[in-house]
């Protein structure tokens, strides 16, 4: 939500802040519907990292077609040129973020889930040998917690591997 005073989301941003963090991302749920106004307002103050910050697609971003989502990305994501999912790597780690919303379909609410093939084609030409951390807006597995998404099968089958942890 805002980043009014008292906030939690303000509180948040202050840690962020004094972290100093080299990269801050943001995993979706500007609210309500991702218009132009809601993108810009609730999104202005959020800290960015000391090297920049990234931003991923979410189910309320898509109430309006993304286009406050798309039109915030180009504003103040400029590390990600346009991209709604990004890789950042470093010597051990691949850290994954993905758009599992522009693709869900929209008579579930966006709720579900979903890469299309040119996200599936991205994610099998990156790196195997490092370890793998998912970050998504939606979930790796089931309400209930027994069983795995149609969405992390996708991701398992297009990495040839479990990620190491996903968030």
């Amino acid at each position: 939500g805002p980043f009014e005073v008292n906030a939690a989301s303000s509180k948040i941003a202050n840690l962020v802040a004094k972290a100093k963090s080299d990269f801050s991302i943001h995993l979706g749920d500007v609210y309500y519907a991702g218009t132009n106004e809601q993108e810009q307002n609730n999104m202005r103050d959020w800290p960015q990292g000391m090297r920049g910050s990234f931003t991923l697609n979410s189910n309320h971003e898509m109430y309006n077609g993304a286009f406050g989502y798309f039109a915030e990305l180009a504003r103040n994501f400029p590390l990600q040129n346009g991209c709604s999912y990004f890789a950042l790597e470093n010597d051990d780690w691949l850290v994954i973020g993905l758009d599992t919303a522009y693709f869900s379909p929209c008579a579930s609410m966006y709720m579900d889930g979903v890469l299309d093939a040119g996200q599936l084609a991205w994610l099998a030409q990156l790196p195997k040998d490092k370890r793998l951390l998912v970050l998504s807006h939606h979930e790796a597995y089931s309400a209930l917690g027994d069983g795995k998404t149609a969405l992390y099968q996708q991701v398992e089958q297009a990495l040839g591997r479990e990620p190491d942890y996903w968030y």
